[in-house]
């Protein structure tokens, strides 16, 4: 299976908020894709992950450490069978995306 974590503002949990309400619940939420990127400058992979859905977990559970920003942790599951591509490839093909996803 495929899954993650965001870690947001408290800025950016309250848009995401507003789209649970909007939806119903964060359950309710359609899935949506991420597109990460990692390394430097000069040396960058792009990670996409597809049909991303939010699981809230220890939401509570803040880590700020005086002055700085607060953070919240959000973990999610890759539900799509497009699933997850790097630099635009497949991680797997889409025909083995069931037994991956469960």
């Amino acid at each position: 299976a495929g899954d993650g974590e965001l870690v947001v503002t408290t800025t950016y949990l309250k848009v995401i908020n507003e789209a649970a309400r909007s939806a119903g619940s964060y359950k309710q939420m359609d899935p949506f894709d991420l597109v990460f990127f990692a390394g430097d400058n000069s040396n960058n992979l792009k990670i996409e992950a597809f049909g991303c859905k939010i699981t809230l977990s220890a939401l509570l559970n803040v880590d700020s450490k005086g002055g700085s920003v607060l953070t919240h942790t959000l973990p999610f599951k890759v539900t799509s069978p497009n699933f997850i591509r790097i630099d635009g490839v497949p991680y797997i093909p889409v025909e083995e995306s069931a037994e991956v996803l469960g």
